[in-house]
């Protein structure tokens, strides 16, 4: 199924007598094949060798997906594309870390809505609302501490997330375990990511009578729902001998040879973050699948491009000598007379001591390498194209290369890459940002965490206060001036929302809001008044707005002019 594997043909299946080259039956079944309404479901020439086998999503991987994971894994770590487009799509699904927001109001709740707005015109702001910010503050605090949020004290919530993408991409899954501490200080909830290479498939086992099905270390029911993962605590390729995992709450020695630890987990307690192609697959599959090979080609390209040339460039000059076997290909300069008996002459390369004997009227020949091959760039743009379009990523995000690029091009291909980005950034934030939220918003009102709402209150209104908005991470496409002047127009339509266009910047709409008071008050205090009303102050405002100040002062200077002439 995938290119980075090359598997043995299938036996060859033995043609009933019937149907043998020559046979009456063998001409029909010839004649019905080349008239199968689909050109590629047809079976002769020239596609009788193209018959792939038939294979569930589990079925095609089964026998493969060890390899070629070792195989991404090696072209991430070694190859510059490799890693470029794990980071492209870490920084394009996560960037700065997901954004989640409070926002404690059932479309039911209308009323409840009316009466917060009320508050805040009355100069307050309402228990709703309280508990919105209350609850973005200290899930921020949480969340950003790697020793409250990682089991391993290493990684924060942007940092996990951003990992999570780049181990999806490239093994197929991330699996993320809901751990608990004991030395906690705000909840005792953290988690820990682990590799898909640990999923335990030596407990694999088909489902029979009162035995759910294990396939790939994921445990089924008979509603081929997840149940239970089998997961080794310690890292099958690990040869170090320190375990690299700490479920049971120790960290314990692992001699090599020794049996790995394994451990079953319950399947609430596991975020499986995989983007499943097939619904008969049970594990995701490398995002490299259809293009690991290109890189790998593409890579060993560009090795004998750069070694050719090293070999091309050691050999720069020849010397093209009557008899010259009688000296050799080249000599060195022994301090003597420069001519010998035969009027041969002597030359130097430079300040190099080899030199090289030719006799009168020969010559010495510089070899030019061929070296890179003059054809390299348009070859290798055209399997960079091949490969953006496999990723769904734009061949600029894909090399970074901007030259021979116009304005229009670029801005297309960036538009139409978000068009691949948006439903991945809906997908992480409903198996990953909305989920890991929600769990800590259970904890930490159960704790009694929150000032502004009571463990009862919560219980008795779990769907209102479990709301939350998830935002990724945006970015300006090219020209910051017309991003402002669209994020302004989207504003004043109504398209958008104060809310959405802070969270796309990283920040959070509330305390945007009371920056923006705090500052209104410091200048009035100061007798301070800052002109944000016009656009275009920035350094990179609008290129045409030097140009119509220009004007406009010429027109003035005209009016000054006319008018003076009147006066007199």
């Amino acid at each position: 199924m995938f290119g980075l594997f090359k598997k043995k043909a299938p036996a060859a299946i033995e043609t009933p007598k019937s149907n043998l080259p020559g046979s009456v039956e063998f001409a029909r079944e010839v004649l019905a094949e080349s008239f199968e309404a689909y050109k590629l479901a047809r079976r002769d020439r020239p596609r009788e060798h193209n018959q792939p086998h038939a294979y569930s999503g589990d079925a095609a991987i089964m026998s493969s997906h060890g390899m070629m994971n070792r195989r991404v894994r090696d072209l991430v770590r070694n190859t510059a594309q490799g890693k470029r487009v794990r980071q492209a799509f870490q920084d394009l699904i996560v960037g700065t870390g997901f954004q989640t927001f409070a926002w404690p109001f059932a479309p039911a709740e209308m009323f409840q809505l009316a009466t917060e707005l009320q508050r805040i015109e009355d100069g307050e702001i309402g228990p709703r609302l309280q508990f919105a910010l209350e609850a973005d503050d200290l899930y921020e605090e949480w969340s950003s501490d790697p020793k409250q949020f990682d089991l391993e004290g290493r990684l924060s919530r942007t940092e996990m997330e951003r990992m999570a993408v780049g181990e999806s991409v490239t093994t197929g899954n991330a699996i993320i375990v809901r751990c608990f501490r004991r030395d906690y200080k705000i909840v005792p909830l953290c988690y820990q990511l682990i590799e898909r290479e640990q999923l335990d498939e030596s407990m694999d086992r088909d489902q029979r009578e009162g035995q759910n099905k294990i396939l790939n270390g994921i445990e089924f029911d008979s509603d081929n729902r997840a149940v239970a993962y089998h997961i080794c605590l310690d890292h099958p390729h690990e040869f170090f001998g320190l375990s690299g995992s700490s479920f049971l709450g120790n960290n314990g020695i692992t001699a090599t040879g020794v049996g790995v630890r394994r451990v079953r987990i319950p399947a609430e307690r596991v975020i499986d973050l995989a983007a499943w192609d097939r619904p008969s697959s049970s594990v995701g599959a490398s995002w490299y699948d259809s293009t690991g090979q290109t890189v790998f080609d593409r890579d060993n390209y560009m090795g004998s491009e750069i070694r050719s040339a090293a070999v091309d460039a050691a050999f720069a000059f020849v010397a093209k000598l009557a008899d010259g076997e009688k000296y050799g290909a080249w000599g060195f300069g022994d301090d003597g007379d420069d001519d010998d008996e035969f009027g041969n002459r002597s030359f130097k390369v430079g300040q190099s001591p080899v030199a090289a004997t030719i006799g009168i009227g020969e010559e010495l020949e510089m070899v030019r390498s061929t070296r890179p091959n003059k054809d390299a760039p348009a070859f290798l743009q055209l399997l960079d194209r091949d490969q953006a379009s496999g990723f769904g990523l734009s061949y600029y995000t894909l090399t970074g290369d901007y030259a021979n690029s116009s304005f229009t091009s670029t801005r297309a291909a960036k538009m139409d890459e978000d068009l691949h980005i948006a439903p991945l950034k809906t997908w992480f934030a409903t198996h990953v940002a909305i989920p890991m939220r929600r769990e800590f918003n259970a904890f930490a009102a159960a704790g009694g965490q929150y000032r502004s709402l009571r463990p009862a209150e919560f219980r008795a209104n779990e769907r209102t206060y479990q709301r939350f908005d998830a935002i990724g991470n945006g970015r300006d496409l090219l020209d910051p001036y017309k991003e402002g002047e669209a994020r302004t127009a989207r504003l004043r339509t109504g398209i958008s929302t104060f809310k959405e266009e802070c969270a796309r910047r990283g920040q959070h709409w509330i305390k945007v809001l009371m920056q923006l008071a705090i500052e209104k008050k410091v200048r009035s205090m100061f007798g301070v008044e800052l002109d944000i009303t016009k656009p275009g102050n920035a350094t990179n405002a609008n290129p045409n707005q030097s140009a119509n100040d220009e004007v406009a002062d010429r027109i003035a200077d005209r009016l000054a002019m006319l008018m003076g002439d009147r006066d007199k």
